[in-house]
Formats: structure tokens, C-alpha cells, sequence
């Protein structure tokens, strides 16, 4: 029997994730869709925008709120007859009707979970037929965006009669022995009339030999869970670990008289958490963690979440020291929960309930009974059983910051969710502070509901500690996770905000297990307190185009999984010291497979020299790693002193002038500039320019052409924060400027800027900024391309391999690997040589 790889230091290949559709069965309707908005559909002008993708982030309907209409003609396979034909969404924000011709196929409410409808009755195989969509956005819940449209895939398949509706995993670790118990719940539905008798095999692909094989029969009209449990032994069970995140692909195929009839492929996890009242237990061990909140939103992308962008989000959240969050007030998209399931980021997942804003009343205690069957009820019970086999996700929340009225709420949906999926546990989050008992009120949400406290708090450090101390004080039987906290906030590159004296406070209980920081990312948002007006909401450590803030590197220092990192310099030697974290200390936790690097760079940043070296295992309270080094360079500038996760990650990074021996300062920016352009990103036919708007500002004003100097089209609209111009020519380049609107005039023009959509076009090459050799492996560092998603690896037996990361700082890759190729959504760009 073949021992799953062991994932260690290198990025490794992983197979898609989630419930995948036979290819030969399903077409993705994706693409140029015809569109209107409710003037336009009145008066039947149609536009074109792409799906997936969120009207608002195109110029003209940048502000728009309401109904919005799309259409699209679709043609029906012949060879589609004599099977059931679904249309599926993934999502849409927020509510959409749907038709098939002139029938009304139904309505879908909620903006991030998917919906399928049968449409067999009114798809006809050889046929062509009009598929058309009304979506409103105009529910908000909290202070983001609400991104208009279909903003996910849209899909047409086919199955039997029988088909597989879907299947949960259950992992159980026994951290005592290391072996695991997996159980199989797989739900077939017959559409048929008549009995049928069925074969269910469950393939493990890391495990050959290892599987589950369930029949028994199933009645016409019926939909029917099948379960089986098998035992992996501790050879066979390698746990996940947000450092070291096993997964295994399950493949489950439906068999009737020993002819498959369905196919469903998912990944999981083998982990174990425990919840105790002196903190977080993973896989037996106590974890003290940090994380981020992210908001899914971008202003050239919406809520879309491209592969690229998620990846490279996370990326940076782990580079950062992010480990565990709550990460948004609403489900997250597959492509995220993919990602953080590979790299190993522990989630909880949300539903959008805020507040006093539900949507449905809830203003008594039968209001929240009759919760589980309608919205909200649906929308949890769509992302539990879209969501419930990633690793990644520990637990589940029915809203975020609840008051008064919903406390019944809270306590109502528990029952609920633990019948779905009794797991995981179980928890809102709250900003008053929870209660042994509660009878509703601006307070109250009773703690036998939740299995741990998350707080939110903003103002200042004393108000935060004084707030943990006494709801400790009052529950002290359950830990406590800073779900959300802040202080200040600007869209500055230059802004900062010291929170190391508050961990270092919240460090000393026992039972505080970390906090998750608002936000990571700026986001555009409607909000009216205060809000800039770039309609840009900037808490973020990133403002919205992903420039890193100083408050960034401050954040990720905060983050080290070590105290400190030194370094004594005199002429061509240095004395490293690497001092680890204390239990008393947040976060903190053992480090395993861990590794650091030291690097010579010049005066330019490249690298002239260095090495990786293992480190043992570093427990929390272990005493100070020493290691001395001789430089072979007399022309070295700068000392890089880099610590490496197991996984990849370059977790820490300190640097050091070898002149004077003394620490650099963190990254900070000129002055900007006006007006200040923070970004200008190619898109397919289309490119779009980011602008920091000021208050009076009544929009922007960009002019462009082909030729530099010579412009000959300019649009004046009244957005603010960023401008789309579109109906271009992929692969030609542009030479543009572009001025704020002001209330009288206008500001200066920008400096001339060029860009080229992408469309279709390939990646440039990767540029290598330097290498290190180490004994097993190279660490190479990359400046990072805009919409990467991935590096192609040549190795020097003419192999090749792929990893599946964009940005982790150093990458990590094999000794023997002799070139890189970047990976984008259009294909792989020319491969370039490593050379030291």
C-alpha cells in the first residue's frame, strides 16, 4: 500500500478541487453576455458585458443600484436526449430570477452561494433557446459593496436519471495512535419511477487498495444518503496542518448493473480541533494564531475572485502571519477555500447577517424558529453543503456582530447547523460582549449557544484589553479569538499603527488564542461614516489594488512565528540569532520543517550570495538559535535574513545595512503625487486606472490613443476611485493621462502612462532577481507579475512540475530545477534559466 507524499518545504502539484462535472456532459456558458439596465431593458437596448464579472466595475454603470438584465442565446447538444439537463449558477449577486425562453424558471435569494434549476421539460436537444436573467443588488449588508451581477460560473450539463446530488467526508484523527477513522455520506437522487439497485465506490487516489464500496437500492422519486466508514492506519493518515496541509482526492463513482451513471471528486483534510477554556488545540497541540480579515473585492474585478487574486491574496495574508481568521461576513468563493485548504489557512465561515440588518424580521422569538427555513436558513444550508469538505473551515457562523432581537436567533440556528454538519463547531461573533444567560436586549447573546467567544472591538488598546478581561470574567469556560479589531485607518501607503504592546498585553491570558485584524485588504464601500472619497473604506494593509501599506511590513513583523531576528556584523562575518516566541507570547506555536536563509544583496537588490540551512524543531520557550557566517563578497550591501515555513512561505524577513551593521528601516513612499494614480491595470479589451479622489471631487477625466503624445478619444464620467475604458484591441498599446474632475476645474494632468490589454495574451517571462543555493534546495527571488496564478519548473531530467503559488516571498524550488516559467490564465510565458 502506497504512503501519501509528504508535503515538506516545496510547493507541491494538487488536482482540481470541488464537485467537478463530466466534461463531455457540460458546457460552461461563460462569455460575452447581452445586458441592460432597467432604463435600457425598457427601451430594449442591449449592451455587452462578460460573465462571470460585476457591472459595477465598469464605468457607466460604476454606480449603478438596482434591477439589471442579462441574456444570452444558448444551443442544446443533440446528443443531450434521453437525459436530465440542469442550469446551474454559482452566484449572483443578489437576487435573480431566472428564465428558460418565456418560462419562469424561479428566483434564487443571497448573493454567494450557487443554484441549480431542472430544465429538461424546456431545453430541447438540438434546439436553441434564449436564457435570460433579472439581478438586483440593491441589499446591503454592512459597509461593503454590493457588487452587481453574475459573478460566478454559469453552467449546462446533463446527468441520468440517478444521479449524485453530493457527498460529505468526515475525518476523524485519533492524535493518541495517529490513526483515522474517514466517514462516507454520499446523497443519490432517482428521478426515475421505478427501484433501482446501486453501486457506490469511493477511490482514494493517495491510498491504492483504500476505498469505500456501498450498495442497497433506491426507491423511484427519492433522494437517499448512503454511508460507509473505514480505518486508515498511522501510515496512512498524515494530518493537516495550516504548516503542513495534507490533503487527499476522493473520487465517488454511482454504478448501476456495473455501468457508471455519475462521477463526484472532492479533497479533504485529516485534522482535529479542539476547543478547551485555555485556548485552541490542533492535532493535539495548543496554537496561538494571528489572521486577517479579507474582503472580497476589487475594483477592477468585483467579487469575481480570479484565481490569481486569491492566491496572491493569500499568499501575502500567510507571508504575513496569518493562520486563523473569520475572513468574511459571507461565504467564501471555491477558488479561495481551494487555495487556503493547499497552503493552510484555518476559516471560519459566515453568513451576511449584520447587525440589525436581516433581511427577514427578527423581532421575537418565532421569528427565529421559522429562520432555518427560509433565508437565512437556505443560505447556511447552501454553503454548509457546498463548503463542508474543506479542510480549511473549522466552524460556522450565522452573522456577524448580532444585537438585541437575534439573540434568539443565534441560539435558534445552532440546533440547525449541528444537524447539518455536527463536526464543526458552532459561533457568532459579537461586539457587545456575550452572557451566561440572556432574554434578548442590546446585549445578549447566550454563551451556551456558541462553542467560542469572538470579539470585535475598535478605539483604542485599554478599551480592548479592559473588554477581553471582563468577558473572560463573565464566561470563563470558553477561549477567546479578536475576531475583528482596529484602530485607525487611511488610504496612505505611508500609514502605521503599533499594536505590539496590546498582544503583548493579551499574550500574558492563557486563554486568548489570537486575533484576526479589520481588514486586510481597502474595499470599496457606500459606507457614510467617514468614508473616503474614493468610496474606498481603508482599514486595509493593502489598499484596493494590493499595493502594500507601510502598515503591512509593520503587521507582518508583529506576525513573525519568532521574537526577534538579529544579526552582528563586522567585516565579512555575521553573528545570526534567531530567538523564539515564549507561551507567553501571541502567536505561538512549534515550528517544524522549518528553515532560513541568509542573503547577500548589492546596492540594486539583486543577489550576490547566500544559504538555506534546516532548522530543528522550535518549540514556544526554547532557547535562542546561533549560527555564524562568512560572506564571500566584498560587494555586498545588504544582509537578508530569512525565515522559511514548512510549506514554503517566507514567514519572516529581517534586513541589515553591512556597513553600519544596523537594522533597515520598513518600506515607506514619496509623496504623492497629483493626482495620484495607484494603479493601471490591463484587462481584456480594456484597461482601468486607479485615482485617490479627494473630497469635492465631482469625477475623473482620462484621454488616450495609440500613439504616445497624440490622444484622440477622452470620456469624462462622474466616478470616483477608479475609471474603465473598454472596447479596445488586445495586444495594442495605449498611451493615456488622467485628471481628477473638480468641483470648478480640474487637477493637473497625470504623466503620460502606457498600457496594453491582455486578453489572450500570454505572461511575460519571469524576472529573476536572485538565486540561492542551498543543500537540498534553491530559493529564488521573483518580482511578481500581475495575474499570475502559478510558475512552470523545468528540471534538469527534462521533467517538468508546476506550483501552484504566486507570491510566498522566496520560492522554493528543487536543486535540480534549471528554469522558471511564469503561468497565467492565458497560458505559460517563455522559460527562463536560473543562473546563480
Amino acid at each position: 500500500m502506497r504512503i501519501i507524499s509528504i508535503y515538506i518545504f516545496l510547493f507541491t502539484v494538487l488536482s482540481v478541487t470541488g464537485q467537478k462535472i463530466n466534461n463531455e456532459n457540460h458546457l460552461l456558458l461563460n462569455g460575452n453576455w447581452s445586458f441592460a439596465d432597467s432604463t435600457e431593458y425598457k427601451n430594449n437596448r442591449w449592451n455587452t458585458l462578460p460573465v462571470p464579472a460585476s457591472w459595477n466595475t465598469f464605468t457607466e454603470y460604476a454606480d449603478y443600484i438596482g434591477d439589471a438584465w442579462y441574456k444570452k442565446t444558448i444551443s442544446i447538444p443533440k446528443d443531450w436526449s434521453n437525459k436530465r439537463i440542469y442550469l446551474k449558477f454559482d452566484a449572483v449577486y443578489d437576487i435573480a430570477d431566472v428564465w428558460y425562453n418565456d418560462t419562469y424558471l424561479g428566483q434564487h435569494t443571497g448573493g454567494y452561494t450557487p443554484f441549480e434549476f431542472d430544465i429538461t421539460k424546456h431545453a430541447k436537444p438540438g434546439e436553441k433557446g434564449e436564457l435570460k436573467v433579472k439581478a438586483n443588488n440593491e441589499h446591503v449588508v454592512g459597509a461593503w459593496f454590493q457588487w452587481g451581477g453574475i459573478n460566478r460560473d454559469v453552467h449546462l450539463f446533463t446527468k441520468e436519471e440517478v444521479r449524485i446530488i453530493r457527498q460529505k467526508i468526515e475525518p476523524v484523527l485519533d492524535v493518541v495512535t495517529g490513526t483515522s477513522q474517514i466517514k462516507l455520506i454520499v446523497t443519490i437522487e432517482n428521478k426515475s419511477d421505478s427501484n433501482k439497485e446501486i453501486k457506490i465506490n469511493g477511490i482514494l487516489k493517495e491510498l491504492k487498495d483504500t476505498g469505500f464500496v456501498l450498495t442497497g437500492w433506491l426507491k423511484g422519486k427519492e433522494t437517499t444518503n448512503f454511508s460507509e466508514i473505514i480505518t486508515l492506519n498511522s501510515k496512512q493518515t498524515r494530518p493537516w496542518h495550516f504548516d503542513d496541509p495534507q490533503l487527499y482526492n476522493l473520487k465517488t463513482v454511482l454504478s448501476i448493473s456495473e455501468k457508471p451513471m455519475d462521477t463526484i471528486h472532492n479533497r479533504f483534510g485529516i485534522r482535529k480541533i479542539d476547543i478547551k477554556p485555555d485556548g485552541f488545540y490542533l492535532n493535539g497541540e495548543k496554537v496561538r494564531m494571528m489572521g486577517y480579515n479579507r474582503v472580497h473585492d476589487h475594483r477592477a474585478y468585483g467579487n469575481t475572485e480570479p484565481k490569481h487574486l486569491v492566491r496572491s491574496d493569500i499568499d501575502m495574508m500567510k507571508r504575513s502571519g496569518a493562520n486563523f481568521s473569520r475572513l468574511m461576513h459571507a461565504p467564501s468563493s471555491p477558488e479561495l477555500l481551494d487555495y487556503a485548504d493547499e497552503r493552510g489557512l484555518l476559516l471560519w465561515a459566515e453568513i451576511p447577517m449584520w447587525q440589525t440588518v436581516y433581511r427577514t424580521p427578527m423581532n421575537s422569538e418565532n421569528d427565529a424558529k421559522n429562520a432555518p427555513k427560509n433565508f437565512p436558513g437556505t443560505t447556511i444550508r447552501e454553503m454548509m453543503e457546498r463548503d463542508w469538505n474543506h479542510p480549511s473551515i473549522v466552524g460556522w457562523s450565522p452573522g456577524n456582530e448580532l444585537r438585541g432581537e437575534a439573540s434568539s436567533y443565534v441560539t435558534a440556528m445552532r440546533p440547525f447547523v449541528k444537524e447539518i454538519d455536527p463536526t464543526r463547531f458552532y459561533a457568532n461573533i459579537h461586539d457587545q460582549g456575550f452572557q451566561k444567560t440572556s432574554q434578548g436586549g442590546f446585549k445578549g447573546v447566550e454563551s451556551n449557544s456558541v462553542d467560542i467567544i469572538f470579539m470585535n472591538k475598535y478605539r483604542d488598546d485599554s478599551t480592548k484589553i479592559k473588554a477581553v478581561l471582563a468577558q473572560h470574567k463573565s464566561i470563563p469556560n470558553l477561549p477567546i479569538f479578536y475576531s475583528e479589531y482596529g484602530e485607525t485607518r487611511s488610504e496612505s501607503l505611508n500609514h502605521t499603527q503599533d499594536y505590539s504592546a496590546l498582544w503583548e498585553r493579551l499574550g500574558k491570558e492563557p486563554y486568548v488564542i489570537g486575533g484576526s485584524h479589520w481588514t486586510f485588504n481597502d474595499y470599496r464601500s457606500y459606507w457614510h461614516k467617514s468614508n473616503p472619497a474614493s468610496q474606498n473604506r481603508d482599514w486595509g494593509l493593502v489598499d484596493v489594488w494590493r499595493n502594500p501599506k507601510t502598515f503591512y511590513f509593520q503587521m507582518s513583523k508583529m506576525h513573525w512565528p519568532v521574537h526577534a531576528i538579529n544579526a552582528t556584523i563586522k567585516n565579512k562575518k555575521a553573528t545570526i540569532t534567531l530567538e523564539p516566541r515564549s507561551k507567553e507570547e501571541i502567536p505561538s506555536f512549534t515550528l517544524r520543517g522549518y528553515h532560513w536563509s541568509y542573503e547577500l544583496q548589492n546596492d540594486k537588490g539583486e543577489t550576490i550570495e547566500g544559504n538555506i540551512y534546516d532548522l530543528d524543531t522550535i518549540v514556544p520557550g526554547d532557547s535562542a538559535i546561533i549560527k555564524d557566517i562568512t560572506f564571500n563578497s566584498d560587494s555586498g550591501k545588504i544582509l537578508v535574513i530569512s525565515l522559511l515555513s514548512n510549506n514554503g512561505y517566507t514567514v519572516a524577513e529581517n534586513k541589515f545595512d553591512t556597513t553600519t551593521g544596523k537594522e533597515l528601516p520598513l518600506p515607506s513612499y514619496p509623496k504623492a503625487k497629483n493626482p495620484e494614480v495607484r494603479k493601471v491595470l490591463p484587462l481584456p479589451n480594456s484597461f482601468m486606472v486607479g485615482v485617490t479622489s479627494k473630497e469635492g471631487d465631482k469625477g475623473l477625466e482620462i484621454k488616450y490613443g495609440t500613439s504616445s503624445g497624440k490622444y484622440t478619444k477622452t470620456i469624462s464620467a462622474p466616478v470616483m476611485g477608479a475609471i474603465r475604458v473598454r472596447n479596445l484591441k488586445n495586444g495594442k498599446k495605449y498611451y493615456a493621462k488622467i485628471r481628477r474632475i473638480l468641483a470648478q476645474d480640474y487637477s493637473p494632468w497625470s504623466s503620460e502612462f502606457e498600457i496594453t490589454p491582455d486578453g489572450g495574451l500570454l505572461p511575460e517571462p519571469p524576472k529573476i532577481l536572485g538565486v540561492i543555493n542551498g543543500n537540498k534546495h534553491k530559493a529564488v527571488r521573483l518580482k511578481v507579475q500581475e495575474k499570475t496564478t502559478g510558475y512552470e519548473l523545468t528540471l534538469s531530467n527534462g521533467n517538468k512540475m508546476e506550483l501552484s503559488c504566486v507570491n510566498p516571498g522566496l520560492l522554493i524550488v528543487p536543486k535540480n530545477c534549471i528554469s522558471i516559467a511564469v503561468i497565467n490564465v492565458n497560458g505559460i510565458s517563455k522559460s527562463i534559466k536560473i543562473v546563480k
